[in-house]
């Protein structure tokens, strides 16, 4: 499971619209979380990196696609995003094979 991690380093929560999108603005940096946890809140076991998805594309490190540009992270379970413009874009990691839940985010 991946959720929003922090926006800008902890200035604010990132709270759902009515639709249950988050919303975030252009110019706030925004970090996702893909640690594995068991029920216990335990960090699980994984083989490989995950692999991070902006509606359905895998984008490499400091690259702009489309509303957004992807900062680099010396942590592989972080997404860092600099929101760039705004629209509804999806978020979602992918580790071992097992993709996660999708985050939807609007960016106002």
């Amino acid at each position: 499971m991946i959720n929003v991690r922090t926006v800008n380093n902890g200035e604010r929560d990132a709270l759902p619209d009515a639709d249950g999108r988050w919303i975030v603005y252009p110019g706030e940096r925004v970090d996702f979380d893909s640690t594995q946890r068991n029920a216990n809140r335990e960090i699980c076991r994984w083989d490989a990196e995950p692999q991070w998805y902006v509606d359905g594309v895998n984008i490499p490190l400091e690259t702009l696609s489309g509303l957004v540009y992807r900062r680099g992270s010396s942590q592989p379970f972080l997404l860092k995003l600099t929101i760039e413009h705004r629209g509804v874009f999806e978020v979602q990691a992918e580790i071992d094979g097992v993709k996660s839940n999708v985050l939807v985010m609007t960016a106002r």
